[in-house]
């Protein structure tokens, strides 16, 4: 009797009961919105009681017992924090800054560690460059932090110091979030092509570090994440999955089981935005497979207020508007890739699908509004092609050709319709270029040695605004068209990108640095001026300045055509928490 009764409480102790899955929802103070939704936004201590998330003004940390979150001290509005990640023993976090030279090339990316507590930062030293970015910081038991970059796998002491290389990649590899596995011997990772990275067809790997001997888990998916309740979890789409995990024999034992839908993910990185904590407390942000996957076409007034059209939310992104202001085109995310569509302004029509095959997009409107410009690599590498945006003739018709490893990106067309400006990016840097509609011949029109992008003609055509790096950080400049040799560099503020012209061609409108938006007054005649840049802190444009414009000004001058998700910036403004989490993954996918 007595060894029955041990034998019980013994299998009690082992596993206790299920305890109760609660779900919550926790909107960002401040009216803000998560900032970078292609990089890493939350983390969740390991004991489950804290958190912390980014936003354009900042660092916040919150305990998960308290309504109010923290902005963590010493930190600018001015410079973007990324992937805070929690020590093992919560009293930390770290994160990732960037400076106000962000798009410059080789610009440092700084580690930074803090105590939870309070105090000031504590610099760790540089664990990368804006061309070698670090993607997810892993804080190891052990003290040591993991992170990816295009170079492979890479770890540093929490004390900083010199980075260690631990996997190398491949030409055809690029690597996403590593995560060391317990024992300390394997990596868990992703690897998808970066010529067609599509993450959704990424390869999900072990890795042991002193043979290096490789094993495929499973195609298809990224963010994979070590549970120990014994199961890999990881993202494919908008959904995690959870599959029965032997870690020590590094394999799975069981098929993936769906476990939470609708989880914000970016298409660029495959980063999915969860985090959980050893006692099974789940964090994530709602969203799609895409950082605008809830976004609905709106005009923005310069209050921010957002007059949304009737037209069905979706995966929308980089609107244009025609000229006549009847008609935007934007790129769509459908399940098999992007494409472009167009939406007649106003009406309760859903979005018209334009473009088949290949992925397709950065729609620009030619000059009379017949015809919509975009970025195609249905015949290899992203060039320009162009059709008829009523959809009677579905054929389209190739504009450029771009080299085996370059990319050509449709930036603006004249007013007379006569030119079309592009940008060509390849793995040294990015020039201007200038295609004749007529005669179709191209040639570059605005390089040198950095990164020349983001052109956008006047509105009357005597104009070309753009974006460069010769000054050693993205500026913005305005040249006469056709080119004179004169240049004029409106006056530094952080980092000036994406240009566009107001409806009238006297106002510039920019973004200045990080969750900032300005306008700056221009006059031509009797010679060309910038006035004093006015400050519009209510309407951030999130944007990373390598980045296509995510923004259009309207005609009539009424406002900026945009996506609005709840906020008028590209975050979302909700983290959800699952508590009990790991009870629920037990129930639905159990390990034998």
């Amino acid at each position: 009797g007595l060894a029955v009764v041990a034998g019980a409480a013994a299998f009690m102790l082992e596993a206790p009961a299920p305890q109760p899955v609660i779900r919550a929802s926790y909107t960002l103070p401040d009216n803000s919105t998560l900032f970078v939704p292609d990089l890493h936004e939350i983390a969740i201590s390991a004991d489950g009681r804290q958190m912390a998330f980014n936003t354009p003004d900042g660092l916040y940390l919150r305990q998960m017992d308290e309504f109010e979150a923290i902005r963590a001290p010493g930190l600018s509005a001015g410079t973007v924090k990324v992937d805070p990640v929690f020590s093992p023993d919560g009293a930390s976090v770290a994160f990732l800054r960037l400076g106000a030279a962000t798009a410059a090339a080789g610009a440092p990316i700084d580690l930074l560690s803090m105590p939870t507590s309070g105090g000031a930062p504590v610099p760790l030293g540089a664990i990368g460059t804006t061309q070698k970015f670090p993607m997810r910081l892993h804080w190891d038991i052990d003290g040591s932090f993991l992170y990816a970059r295009p170079d492979g796998i890479w770890r540093v002491s929490g004390n900083g110091g010199e980075p260690e290389r631990i996997i190398e990649t491949a030409p055809d590899e690029q690597f996403s979030e590593p995560e060391l596995l317990p024992g300390g011997e394997r990596v868990l990772f992703a690897i998808v092509d970066p010529k067609q990275p599509d993450w959704d067809t990424a390869r999900i790997v072990v890795e042991s570090l002193s043979s290096h001997e490789r094993r495929i888990l499973r195609t298809g998916g990224s963010s994979a994440r070590y549970v120990p309740t014994g199961h890999l979890v990881y993202a494919f789409g908008d959904v995690l999955y959870a599959a029965p995990f032997d870690v020590d024999g590094a394999r799975l034992t069981g098929g993936p089981v769906q476990v939470v839908s609708g989880v914000s993910r970016s298409r660029g990185t495959g980063i999915a935005q969860y985090a959980f904590s050893d006692n099974g407390t789940l964090i994530y942000t709602p969203g799609s497979y895409n950082s605008s996957g809830n976004a609905t076409l709106a005009v923005l007034d310069l209050s921010a207020r957002p007059r949304p059209f009737p037209m069905p939310a979706g995966a929308y992104a980089f609107p244009r508007v025609s000229r006549d202001g009847h008609w935007a085109a934007f790129t769509v995310t459908y399940p098999e890739g992007d494409d472009v569509a167009v939406y007649e302004l106003g009406s309760n029509a859903a979005p018209r699908r334009l473009t088949f095959g290949g992925m397709s997009r950065y729609p620009v409107w030619s000059a009379d509004g017949t015809r919509i410009v975009f970025q195609s690599n249905r015949d290899g590498a992203p060039s320009l092609y162009w059709q008829l945006a009523d959809g009677s003739n579905g054929t389209a018709t190739r504009l450029t050709t771009a080299m085996e490893g370059a990319a050509h990106t449709p930036d603006s067309v004249s007013s007379d319709g006569k030119h079309l400006t592009f940008t060509v990016t390849t793995k040294d840097g990015s020039d201007i270029w200038l295609l004749d509609m007529g005669t179709g011949e191209s040639m570059p029109l605005i390089a040198g040695s950095g990164r020349f992008s983001q052109s956008v003609f006047s509105p009357d055509g005597r104009w070309i605004a753009y974006q460069s790096t010769e000054t050693g950080e993205d500026e913005i400049f305005v040249q006469p068209f056709p080119l004179t040799g004169a240049k004029y560099q409106l006056p530094h503020t952080l980092d000036n990108h994406h240009p566009a012209w107001s409806a009238d061609g006297k106002e510039l409108f920019f973004i200045p640095g990080p969750g900032r938006f300005e306008s700056v007054p221009i006059t031509t005649k009797p010679r060309f001026e910038f006035g004093a840049p006015v400050v519009l802190s209510s309407m951030p444009m999130n944007a990373a300045p390598a980045v296509v414009r995510r923004y259009d000004v309207m005609p009539d001058g009424s406002g900026l055509l945009g996506f609005a998700t709840g906020n008028t910036g590209d975050g979302s403004r909700t983290i959800d928490i699952v508590y009990n989490w790991f009870d629920e993954i037990k129930r639905k996918v159990p390990v034998h």
